[in-house]
């Protein structure tokens, strides 16, 4: 006898808002996508994940975002596949990510992750520390050597959430002791420090695929 299986592929959609770089930034996050078994659809009623990609630069930005996220829950909610989940991505989820949480209960955000190195650290770390939805951070290529450092220090201690911190060799801006020390102030038990080859340039190969590794382990579940 001869069984068969069928594979049900997952479908995600997307919303792009903003400028061509929060473009690109969708192109990447698709790609990330297919490597996990899912298939893009151009059609959102008919896709598991709908993935909005916001911008949060300017206000009339801000206002397009937040109705492009409020129409999708509508659609999911009338005619659109059972069980739809609805993810914002972006800019405007970034800058405002626990408020977005707190007043846009039509986001699927049992679990709220941060990636932010270099620069989104300096912004990030804060902000991972004073809210505790935050699940899990990535943070990174970021060090007590940069000036007006040490309130991270303080706020190291407040991060609890498993961290996954990243450092390159050979970085330009950073040295080496500030970046440990920066680790070693986070207090989360749940934490590994990674160091990848190269300069203070945007992750790519390994440390990307680190970063979704990361998140999914402790994000999916939840």
């Amino acid at each position: 006898m001869t069984h068969s299986t069928t594979t049900v592929t997952r479908k995600i959609g997307l919303i792009s808002l903003g400028c061509a770089k929060n473009l690109i930034d969708a192109e990447i996050m698709l790609g990330d996508a297919k490597l996990h078994g899912y298939e893009l659809t151009t059609e959102t009623d008919d896709a598991d994940v709908v993935l909005v990609n916001t911008c949060g630069f300017i206000d009339p930005a801000k206002e397009e975002s937040i109705s492009a996220i409020l129409e999708a829950h509508r659609r999911r909610l009338h005619g659109a596949k059972a069980g739809q989940k609805l993810v914002v991505g972006g800019c405007l989820s970034q800058r405002y990510s626990t408020d977005l949480a707190a007043q846009l209960p039509e986001v699927d955000a049992e679990a709220i992750g941060w990636y932010g190195i270099s620069m989104g650290t300096a912004y990030g770390l804060p902000l991972v520390a004073a809210h505790q939805n935050i699940k899990a951070a990535v943070l990174g290529m970021w060090g007590t050597s940069r000036v007006a450092s040490e309130r991270l220090v303080i706020d190291a201690a407040d991060i609890h959430c498993p961290v996954l911190f990243q450092q390159k060799a050979d970085d330009e801006f950073f040295t080496s002791e500030g970046q440990t020390e920066l680790f070693d102030a986070i207090a989360s038990r749940n934490k590994t420090h990674r160091l990848y080859p190269g300069l203070h340039t945007d992750p790519k190969d390994e440390q990307l695929r680190d970063i979704e590794a990361f998140l999914v382990q402790h994000l999916q579940h939840r």
